[in-house]
């Protein structure tokens, strides 16, 4: 099995081949950026185990009896992570896991052994975190767990602690490029190496002219501009997280340029992930905590001094 969809990884590739032959661990975690490949290797690592039974159709179609993908956002047939999961403020409760452990229970039907998949397990909430990890250590015999985060440090450290951990790298550009399809360095940046992210990015905003113009919005936002302060407000209507992914990136780039002082950085940095946080927790007006730590004084001078 060479898992051709998922590009590069070969360290967790190679730890899945292994797998394959003997699964001696209950639970394993892929760790890494959003948008590398883990779940497309999770899902590419379940056709494995089911062609030998000749099931690798069910899987690939959902049906298969012993795969079970918990996800926040519905998976979706030929591949369990659709775009939309990017900007989803959707979590997974217990009644999830408890529809997971009546399944563990039974034994497998056509597989050697049952698989779950929890897509962004710390979007699951605190209620369903600790019920997951009752059921991880109960310790099913004949069931694999692959919990997948981009984010771990949001993983009760007991269930990572149960886990193998299984580290995914980054994409190279020439690796981002292949599963994108595009060649933009500017895409390549701005998407933090994350091919998912960009593919979410183009989905969400249509085009290259679009993102390259919200960035030149950030960019006069934070000297100033009540023109840009107007136009991100408008596009973070229309196009929530993705705008907050922009503002990452224009302020990593303009500190890293000296154009911004650290404290302002820092400030403007918190400030977006308050903004995120909030969008995801369905606050009302989320974007405001970024306008409110860059002009703390209105009408000051200084305000949007850098």
């Amino acid at each position: 099995m060479t898992f051709v969809r998922t590009v590069g990884q070969r360290h967790p590739k190679r730890i899945l081949r292994k797998l394959l032959r003997d699964p001696k661990v209950p639970t394993v975690m892929f760790v890494g950026p959003e948008g590398v490949g883990k779940a497309t290797l999770a899902h590419e690592f379940a056709e494995a185990l089911a062609e030998e039974s000749g099931f690798g159709e069910k899987v690939r179609n959902l049906t298969c009896q012993d795969v079970h993908i918990l996800s926040p956002v519905p998976p979706i047939p030929r591949g369990p992570r659709p775009l939309e999961f990017y900007g989803s403020t959707a979590t997974i409760g217990i009644s999830a896991i408890r529809r997971i452990k009546a399944e563990v229970v039974k034994p497998p039907i056509v597989l050697p052994y049952k698989l779950v998949i929890v897509m962004n397990v710390e979007n699951s909430t605190t209620e369903a975190q600790n019920s997951m990890l009752k059921l991880l250590e109960e310790g099913w015999r004949r069931t694999l767990f692959i919990l997948i985060s981009s984010n771990p440090h949001r993983v009760l450290p007991t269930i990572r602690s149960r886990s193998l951990i299984i580290r995914f790298s980054p994409l190279t550009r020439e690796e981002f490029a292949e599963v994108v399809g595009v060649e933009e360095p500017i895409l390549y940046e701005v998407s933090g190496h994350s091919a998912g992210v960009a593919k979410y990015l183009l989905m969400r905003m249509g085009r290259m002219e679009e993102i390259r113009r919200v960035i030149n919005a950030w960019k006069e936002f934070v000297f100033g501009s009540k023109t840009a302060t107007l136009t991100l407000l408008d596009a973070f209507q229309k196009y929530g997280i993705p705008i907050i992914r922009l503002g990452y990136y224009v302020l990593r780039e303009m500190h890293g340029d000296g154009a911004l002082s650290y404290e302002r950085f820092r400030r403007l940095y918190e400030a977006l992930y308050d903004a995120e946080e909030g969008y995801r927790r369905r606050l009302p007006e989320p974007f405001l905590h970024v306008l409110a730590a860059w002009n703390p004084h209105p009408g000051s001078s200084q305000a949007y001094s850098t």
